[in-house]
Order: structure tokens, then sequence, then C-alpha cells
């Protein structure tokens, strides 16, 4: 079973990463769950709500996306994501796959918790150059908050930054991908089938892949309308008037993490 994980930054080309393996034939995927980035400590003294919390929000995940078996409630982090691998392992089976794709950007945040539990997953890290990546992302935040703030973009630098330092943290060459925005849409067949031949998937021609964008429907959620953007092709979206003089420098620092 190949299990996958695509984590990044938002708006860093996830969703493109996601549809690309998909395009595979040899793949299932969902839409985003954000189960194992909502869990709680398992010290935490009110574990029991908050697990019960996501345990609800994962069901009704699982029913969105059509799932034929159900998640179980369970109490502790190593057990939740545990129960996470075996549900979406059976589900992959009873579409008669082996493998299955996780996009959830935020799931950054636990791969080294994922580690520890199997050394069999593999991780496709999303990186986008900086200026695009938070124009991009300040962009689509006031959707995603229902309103504009005065912060947005701001917000959008310090998660870039963070989430892109995190990834060139997390990498490791035994399991990891290293999928650059700029270089797929410079040449993405290149970097298609280096990711391909990296996740062990039969190489299969652009030609006789499905469109994208049918597949982007598939694992976008009816409240995610604003990934309709997602999967444009003919370059990257300007940086626009970023409100700090330091991104450069910013930039600079998360290259040498790497």
């Amino acid at each position: 079973m190949k299990r996958i994980f695509t984590v990044g930054v938002p708006r860093s080309g996830t969703t493109l990463c996601q549809t690309l393996l998909m395009a595979s034939g040899q793949l299932v995927s969902f839409t985003e769950s954000h189960y194992l980035s909502s869990l709680p400590p398992s010290n935490s003294p009110f574990r029991w709500v908050a697990f019960l919390v996501c345990f609800w929000r994962l069901r009704r995940w699982a029913r969105r996306n059509g799932f034929s078996v159900a998640p179980k409630p369970v109490f502790r982090r190593e057990a939740a994501i545990a129960m996470y691998l075996n549900l979406l392992d059976a589900e992959a089976r009873a579409r008669g796959s082996d493998g299955w794709v996780d996009k959830t950007p935020a799931h950054l945040r636990v791969v080294q918790a994922l580690r520890a539990h199997s050394r069999q997953l593999r991780f496709i890290f999303c990186y986008r150059d900086g200026a695009g990546c938070v124009d991009s992302l300040a962009k689509v935040l006031p959707e995603w908050r229902g309103e504009p703030d005065e912060s947005d973009r701001a917000y959008a630098i310090a998660r870039w930054l963070h989430d892109s330092a995190l990834c060139h943290l997390r990498f490791d060459a035994d399991d990891s991908f290293n999928l650059v925005y700029e270089q797929l849409l410079g040449d993405e067949e290149s970097v298609v089938s280096s990711l391909y031949a990296f996740l062990g998937l039969a190489q299969v021609p652009a030609g006789d892949r499905p469109a994208l964008s049918t597949l982007a429907a598939q694992v976008t959620d009816e409240s995610e309308l604003w990934k309709g953007n997602n999967l444009r092709r003919s370059g990257v979206e300007p940086g626009g008037e970023l409100p700090t003089q330091n991104l450069e420098a910013l930039t600079r620092l998360v290259d040498e993490l790497r």
C-alpha cells in the first residue's frame, strides 16, 4: 500500500501535486481532512472532549468523501494516527487501489509523529517562491476568514516563512520528495517523471492523463470554491506590493535551511 502525504505552505502547489498523482490512475485521494493537525496533546486535561470533536469532524469528512468504511473514536494521539492510516488504507482497498494521497498542507506539523509511527510513508514537500506564494495566500485569506483583515498580508508572510522552513527541516532523503512550484510550471514532464519514479508509480504520458481540472473537482470541498484558480498553468502570479523590505532576506534565510 502506497501511503503519500502532500504537505507544504498553502498556495504552494499542493492541490496541483495531488491531481498530478491522481492522474497516474494508481492512487485515490480525498478532500482535506485537517484531522491529524487538529488532534490535542495526549496529556491535555480536556482531551476526551477534544478527541470526540475531532472524531465527529472526521466522520462527517468521511461521509462527504463517500467512504465505505467508518472511523473509530480514539483518545490518544498515537492511536489516532494509527486509526487514520488504517482508515485510508481500508478505503483505498475498497476502491480497488493500491495507494492513497492525503493532501492537507497543515499535516506538515505532524510529519515527525507520522514517521515515528511508520517508516513506510512518503512525503511530498511543496515549496513556492516567497513573493508568489505570499501574494496568492493573501488574496484568498479574506475568503477563509469571511472578511478582509489588514493583517492578512503580514500573516501570509509569516505563514510562508514558518511553513517553508519547516518543510526544509522535516525533509528526509529516505522518504521525501521536494516539489518546487516554479520548476513544475517550467518543466512539468521532467518533474512529474521524477516524482512518479520516486513513488514507484508507472509512468503515464501527459496525453494519457485525465484533465486535472476534473480531478481537482473531485477533491475540492464545496466550502473551498476559492481553489478554482489553483490549476493556473500560465506561470507564477506577480508578487504585488509586499509590506516589508525584508522578504528577500527571509527568502535567503529559508534557502539556507535547505
